[in-house]
């Protein structure tokens, strides 16, 4: 069952619940940090007139098997027990989201959340392309910085080249840490300020076995990690400690990292450690 605050889920009234069709678990929950409107209102902004610059160009990267592969290398990191439910944050057009749904049981629940309504529009877009059904997958316009999900109702949060494009990324990691479930974890795909695009372009043409020479596939690669290698860039790249020492600021336990990419990305994954027992 999808656990949305009330607000959020006035919006859900005429959409029938995931685990419960027709019905909706009538439950407290706690807020989630609030962020000034007009700040979500100038992300999302600034979101949509990237969108219509660039979406073209982010699609035609994303919707590619080396990106399909990055995102399942992501589920090595999951828990080792049965997902009620994943959360996809900042998944754009939701190539990634699709292609770790097909990997999973069609028992848990795969949600992708995204500023851009036009993302989700094109999320929603390969979703009825694939005829995967929402009973399983559900796209969403959500601010990462105050999903509205319930506490402790989440078992993965997941979220690739996410955390180093957000404005106020400690209020993020507070809200992510807050809805997952105690031993639920957190696992992102991140650039790293280390690493060389050639080793990173070698180390992309042996994790994509269909490539074998294919010139078409090996200029999608160059252009795929220069636009990142640029992005992060501009946007500011960490370093791996700099972004562990995030995660334990905001909480989380059991931090790890892992390079990825010839050094070009990194895997980090943190858990929420259970919760503390009455006095």
């Amino acid at each position: 069952m999808l656990n949305l605050d009330p607000q959020r889920r006035a919006r859900w009234t005429a959409t029938p619940d995931l685990a419960a069709p027709g019905t909706l678990k009538r439950e407290p929950a706690a807020p989630s940090p609030k962020v000034p409107e007009p700040e979500v209102n100038v992300v999302r902004g600034r979101s949509a007139a990237l969108f219509h610059w660039f979406g073209p160009i982010y699609e035609r990267l994303t919707d590619h098997e080396l990106w399909r592969t990055q995102n399942l290398a992501l589920m090595a990191h999951f828990p080792d027990r049965p997902l009620r439910r994943v959360l996809d944050l900042g998944c754009g057009t939701g190539v990634g989201t699709l292609a770790v749904a097909r990997a999973l049981p069609s028992t848990t629940q795969v949600i992708g959340m995204d500023l851009t309504p036009q993302m989700i529009k094109r999320a929603q877009a390969h979703q009825q392309a694939e005829q995967r059904g929402a009973e399983q997958v559900r796209f969403m316009v959500g601010d990462a910085a105050r999903t509205g999900f319930l506490n402790g109702s989440v078992d993965v949060v997941m979220g690739n080249s996410f955390l180093y494009l957000l404005p106020d990324p400690a209020t993020v990691l507070g809200e992510i840490h807050r809805i997952l479930r105690p031993g639920g974890r957190l696992v992102l795909m991140e650039p790293h300020a280390d690493g060389s695009l050639f080793g990173a372009a070698r180390a992309g043409l042996e994790a994509l076995p269909s490539w074998k020479g294919s010139w078409s596939s090996a200029a999608w690669l160059a252009s795929a990690m220069i636009a990142w290698r640029t992005a992060s860039g501009l946007a500011g790249r960490r370093t791996i400690e700099a972004q562990l020492e995030m995660l334990r600021a905001a909480g989380f336990s059991k931090v790890e990292a892992h390079p990825t990419l010839g050094g070009l990305g990194v895997h980090l994954v943190a858990e929420r450690g259970p919760l503390p027992s009455a006095a």
